[in-house]
């Protein structure tokens, strides 16, 4: 049994440990800057009751207490803190239910990642001629910088900003190009439009949302559903960002490990190029 769990579980204390206990408990963060002699301090107890609590925990003392409680705190802590936020949280706490979160996002996401569907996006991405990807505008700047990585492997990817050029890309799009298409609800209109006119010119097209299941999802070729933790719209959308990146992340990845030389190769003749165009423009 993990430490915490044994602290919170133990009907062995006696009410001067059970008090140190609390206190623990209570202020995580202020232990990795004490020891026995200043928590007795603030507990109002003695370094011997501390040491005392520490052996009915299987410790040899308060150092092997301190070390344990520390390292089960931090790989642990999604069982014992709820990923919800107070504004009663010390700095400490809310760090940790932040980067607890995440983990437990990536963790959520990693599992229930279909490979087969994966091996088909890529494929679809190395014989496109081009990638198009149409974002909200909340998602822009992670959408960009995805398409910035595919063209440092020499993909033609393409990003469009404003509704004009978004609904004139769809109009002039064919079967050759592969469509990105990021909408966190799945349910803004514009999106759901370009992405029938993405259908109606045989773009193939792949649809990122929270929602498996939204009028989105449903017109696309293959559906990414991406969770944003349900905790708050601000805290919903800062995971769903988080993921989003994830997974926009492991494509480029595989893309650059199943297809490095070609890739390097295509990278390098676009380098000589914009060199020459540069030495021309001197």
């Amino acid at each position: 049994m993990s430490i915490i769990k044994e602290m919170r579980q133990s009907a062995r204390f006696t009410s001067t440990e059970q008090q140190i206990v609390d206190y623990i408990l209570k202020n995580p963060e202020e232990l990795v800057n004490l020891n026995a002699s200043t928590l007795a301090l603030v507990t109002y107890s003695s370094p011997a009751s501390i040491t005392r609590m520490c052996k009915k925990l299987n410790t040899s003392g308060f150092s092997e207490f301190k070390k344990k409680f520390l390292d089960d705190l931090r790989f642990n802590q999604y069982t014992y803190l709820t990923p919800v936020f107070s504004a009663e949280d010390s700095a400490f706490t809310t760090v940790n239910k932040m980067t607890i979160l995440k983990i437990m996002a990536l963790q959520e996401m990693t599992e229930n990642l279909d490979y087969g569907q994966l091996k088909r996006i890529l494929d679809k991405i190395s014989t496109a001629s081009q990638i198009d990807i149409f974002a909200s505008s909340e998602h822009m700047y992670i959408a960009k910088e995805f398409a910035y990585y595919l063209r440092t492997l020499g993909i033609n990817a393409l990003i469009y900003t404003s509704t004009n050029q978004r609904y004139a890309q769809a109009v002039m799009a064919d079967q050759t190009h592969v469509a990105f298409i990021i909408n966190q609800s799945g349910y803004t209109k514009k999106y759901h439009d370009i992405t029938q006119t993405l259908r109606q010119n045989h773009v193939y097209c792949i649809g990122i949302s929270e929602n498996r299941y939204s009028p989105l999802m449903r017109l696309t070729h293959e559906s990414i559903a991406i969770k944003g933790q349900n905790i708050s719209k601000t805290i919903t959308n800062i995971m769903f960002n988080f993921n989003l990146k994830g997974f926009l992340d492991y494509l480029f990845v595989l893309l650059y490990t199943t297809n490095d030389e070609q890739f390097e190769e295509k990278n390098a003749q676009l380098n000589a190029f914009i060199q020459a165009f540069e030495n021309h423009s001197e």
